[in-house]
C-alpha cells in the first residue's frame, strides 16, 4: 500500500505540471457562468498571474501568453496585443540596454567603482558606505544584476586581503571559516579576478581560526560587506525613470490607460526618485552597520579603541587591494573616453527632453514624433558606427607611440574594424525576458481597458471611497512590498497597477497618488534570495544565510516602506500635485476604449468599399 508521505513526494515532483494543467482548468467556471470579455480577461490575466507566481514556465515564456490567450478569448485583436511588445518606452529600454552593455564592455563601471572606493576605505563604515554609493548609482542606469555581478567578486577580493593582514597581527591564527569555508587567507599573494562563486567556494577550503572574537567579528563584517551590495543594488533603481523595468512598466501603462499627459517624464522622476533612494539607501547603510558592524562606530562619536584601531588597519589593506586594481586599468583608453562621453549626453537629453516646468528640447521639434527613443537611438547608432580604436587622424603622437599605446588601451578591440557597440555581442547580452515582461504588463494594460474589466473593478472599489487616500497608500505599498518578496517586481507592476490605477480613479484620487508610490514599493524585496537577482547572487556566494537576510530584511522593508509613504506625501504632492483630480483622469472614465491599429481600421474600410 502506498503511504501517503509517497504521493505527496511523487505530486510534489509532478507541482509544476499539475498546475500547468490544472489552473485554466480551474479557472474555467468564471468563463462558463459569465459570457463576456470582462470575465475572459480575468481569466486570462488569473491564468498568467498564477504561472507568474509558481514559475512553471519560464518568465519570458509566461509574458508571451497575452498574445496567445487574449486574441483566443476574444479580448482583443492579436495584432494590437503585439503592439505592446514595442511600444516606444520599450525602444527606449532596449537603447538603454545596449549602452549600457558598452559601458560594461568596456569596464566604465570599474573603474568608477574603483575611482570612488579609494576614497571611501579609511574605515569598514566607509568602506561600506563607498561600495553601497557606487553599486546604487550604477544600478540607476544598468542592470542590477550586471552590477552585483560586477561588485561582489570586487568585495570578496577585499576581504580576503583585510584576512590577510588581520592575519598578520599579534595571536592570530592562520585562516578564517566562513560559512563551511568561504574566505581563507594564503601566505602567497591573492589574485585579483572576478570569478564565479564556485570558484571563490573550491579555492578557499575550510581553515578555522581559534580567536573567536576577532573571527565572529570578521565573519559579521563579510556579511555586512556582501550584503550592502544586494542592497543598494535593489535600492538604487528606484531612482531613475529606466533603472529598474517596474518604472518602465509604471509609464507604458499610465499611457495605455490615460494618455500621454499622465506619463511622467524622466527629469520629474529623477526629481523624486533620488532624492528618496538617497535617504533609503542612508537608512539601509545604518541598519547594516547595526546588524553586522560596530554600533558605537556609527555616528563616530565614540573611540573603541583597539578594536577602532584593528578595523583602521585592514582597512587601510582594503584601500591598498583597490588602489592596486584600478592602477592595474591603466589610463583611460580611447574608447572609454568615447562611451563615457555618449553617456553623458545620452543622460543629459534624457533630462532635459520634456521637463515641463520648462521646456525641453522636444519643444523644437514636434511632440507627436519626437520621444525618448529618439535621443536614445540617435547615441546608439553613432556608439555602432566609431571605432573602437582612435583613427589615425586624430593622433599627434609619432606611429611607434601611436601602435604602443593602442596595444595598451585597445586590448579589447580585434582590429580596426571592430566598434564601440558590437551588435552581436549586444544581441547576445540582451535582457529580452525584461522585454517581454514590460510588453505583457502594457498588454494587460490595455486588455484592462477593451475588456470593460476596469470598468467593473472600479465599481467594485468604490467601497474604499471613504477611506482616506494616506491609508490607501500603505495600504498598496505594503501589500505590493510583501507580494514582490516571492514574485517578480515586473510581473507585479504588470498585473495590479491597473488594478491600483482603478481604486484611485474609482475613489477620485489621483492616480499617481496610488501607482508612483507602489511602483517603488515593488523594489522593496530585502529579505528572500528568490526575491530579486541581486538577492539571489549574493546568497550564491555562502556568505550570507536566509535568516541573515531575513532580519536584516524585515527592518529595510519597515524602514522603505515608511520613507516611500512620506516622501509621497511630502515632495510628490509638490511635484505631481497630488491633491488635484487631474483632467486627464476624468476623461479617461468618460472615453470609449481605444479602436483597433490603423491599419486594421483600413483593412475593414476597404473591404466595406468594395462592390457586392
Amino acid at each position: 500500500m502506498v503511504s501517503c508521505k509517497g504521493i505527496l513526494r511523487q505530486l510534489w515532483k509532478k507541482r509544476r505540471f499539475l498546475v500547468l494543467v490544472l489552473t485554466p482548468t480551474l479557472l474555467c467556471p468564471l468563463i462558463i457562468i459569465i459570457d463576456d470579455e470582462a470575465a475572459a480577461c480575468a481569466y486570462a490575466v488569473l491564468i498568467i498571474a498564477i504561472y507568474w507566481m509558481t514559475e512553471v514556465l519560464p518568465m519570458a515564456v509566461t509574458a508571451l501568453l497575452p498574445v496567445l490567450l487574449f486574441p483566443l478569448l476574444g479580448v482583443m485583436h492579436s495584432s494590437q496585443v503585439c503592439a505592446n511588445y514595442m511600444k516606444d518606452i520599450i525602444m527606449t529600454m532596449i537603447g538603454a540596454f545596449l549602452v549600457a552593455d558598452a559601458m560594461q564592455h568596456w569596464n566604465i563601471h570599474r573603474r568608477f567603482a574603483l575611482r570612488i572606493l579609494i576614497h571611501t576605505a579609511s574605515s569598514h563604515r566607509w568602506l561600506m558606505f563607498g561600495l553601497m554609493l557606487v553599486t546604487s548609482f550604477l544600478a540607476m542606469w544598468m542592470s542590477n544584476s550586471v552590477v552585483t555581478a560586477m561588485m561582489v567578486p570586487l568585495v570578496i577580493a577585499i576581504l580576503k586581503e583585510i584576512d590577510t593582514k588581520r592575519m598578520e597581527e599579534p595571536n592570530a591564527k592562520t585562516g578564517t571559516e566562513i560559512n563551511g569555508g568561504l574566505l581563507k587567507t594564503k601566505d602567497e599573494e591573492i589574485e585579483l579576478h572576478i570569478s564565479s562563486p564556485k570558484e571563490d567556494s573550491e579555492k578557499l577550503p575550510n581553515t578555522p581560526n581559534t580567536d573567536d572574537i576577532t573571527d565572529k567579528n570578521f565573519t559579521r563584517l563579510c556579511k555586512g560587506l556582501v550584503l550592502c551590495i544586494a542592497y543598494s543594488a535593489n535600492i538604487g533603481g528606484t531612482a531613475t525613470l529606466y533603472g529598474t523595468s517596474s518604472n518602465i512598466v509604471m509609464t507604458g501603462q499610465l499611457e495605455s490607460l490615460y494618455g500621454y499627459e499622465a506619463t511622467v517624464d524622466f527629469g520629474t522622476w529623477f526629481a523624486y526618485g533620488f532624492p528618496n533612494q538617497l535617504l533609503i539607501l542612508f537608512v539601509a547603510w545604518l541598519v547594516l552597520q547595526w546588524r553586522f558592524l560596530d554600533l558605537k562606530c556609527i555616528c563616530g562619536f565614540f573611540k573603541c579603541k583597539l578594536s577602532c584601531r584593528r578595523k583602521y588597519k585592514s582597512a587601510s589593506a582594503a584601500e591598498l587591494i583597490i588602489r592596486r586594481q584600478y592602477e592595474e586599468m591603466g589610463s583611460m583608453s580611447w574608447a572609454e573616453g568615447v562611451v563615457l562621453v555618449h553617456f553623458i549626453i545620452l543622460s543629459i537629453l534624457w533630462l532635459t527632453y520634456d521637463p515641463r516646468f520648462i521646456p525641453g528640447w522636444a519643444s523644437l521639434f514636434d511632440h507627436r514624433y519626437v520621444t525618448s527613443s529618439t535621443s536614445t537611438m540617435a547615441v546608439v547608432v553613432s556608439l555602432c558606427l566609431i571605432p573602437a580604436r582612435k583613427p589615425k587622424f586624430l593622433n599627434c603622437k609619432r606611429g611607434a607611440d601611436i601602435t604602443k599605446e593602442q596595444d595598451q588601451n585597445n586590448d579589447k578591440s580585434t582590429d580596426s574594424t571592430t566598434t564601440l557597440l558590437d551588435w552581436r555581442r549586444a544581441s547576445s547580452n540582451m535582457r529580452w525576458e525584461v522585454i517581454f515582461l514590460m510588453g505583457a504588463g502594457y498588454a494587460i494594460a490595455d486588455a484592462f481597458e477593451e475588456s470593460g474589466l476596469s470598468d467593473y473593478l472600479g465599481e467594485q472599489f468604490k467601497v474604499f471611497a471613504s477611506i482616506p487616500p494616506w491609508s490607501l497608500v500603505i495600504v498598496c505599498t505594503v501589500f505590493i512590498a510583501v507580494l514582490t518578496e516571492f514574485i517578480s517586481n515586473t510581473a507585479t507592476a504588470a498585473v495590479f497597477l491597473p488594478i491600483i490605477g482603478k481604486v484611485a480613479e474609482s475613489t477620485n484620487i489621483n492616480p499617481h497618488y496610488l501607482m508612483i508610490p507602489t511602483t517603488v514599493a515593488s523594489s522593496f524585496a530585502f529579505m528572500l534570495p528568490i526575491a530579486t537577482p541581486p538577492n539571489a547572487i549574493v546568497f550564491s556566494y555562502g556568505i550570507v544565510t536566509v535568516l541573515d537576510m531575513v532580519k536584516s530584511g524585515i527592518l529595510m522593508n519597515i524602514a522603505s516602506l515608511v520613507i516611500v509613504n512620506l516622501t509621497i506625501n511630502s515632495l510628490g504632492v509638490v511635484l505631481f500635485d497630488l491633491h488635484t483630480y487631474p483632467s486627464w483622469a476624468s476623461s479617461a472614465a468618460t472615453t470609449v476604449a481605444p479602436t483597433l491599429p490603423l491599419c486594421i481600421e483600413l483593412n475593414e474600410t476597404l473591404v466595406a468599399t468594395l462592390p457586392v
